[in-house]
């Protein structure tokens, strides 16, 4: 059984009543102003490199049929022919 009459506390131990108390911090304080926070970190990731267009494919062949059109077989596979005026997809 524990005996608390004698002080209470168990020995090596503080009472409150001794005296000894820590401040408790004032509630009632204003904050202080924060410091600036430093985005550097997040700027970093934010303004990323800006990601390319994909290149135009280039003429992988180019010829002239019979008839007098002019084709390309391009490097993505697509094959155009000239209109007079510009390139067309087919």
């Amino acid at each position: 059984p524990k005996d608390y009459a004698s002080g209470g506390m168990p020995p090596g131990m503080e009472s409150l009543s001794s005296g000894a108390t820590t401040p408790m911090p004032d509630m009632n304080a204003q904050p202080t102003a924060a410091q600036p926070a430093d985005d550097s970190a997040l700027s970093t990731l934010v303004a990323s490199e800006p990601v390319a267009a994909p290149a135009e494919p280039t003429v992988a062949n180019q010829w002239t049929d019979e008839n007098g059109h002019t084709w390309r077989v391009m490097s993505d596979g697509t094959n155009r022919w000239w209109n007079g005026t510009d390139w067309q997809k087919v």
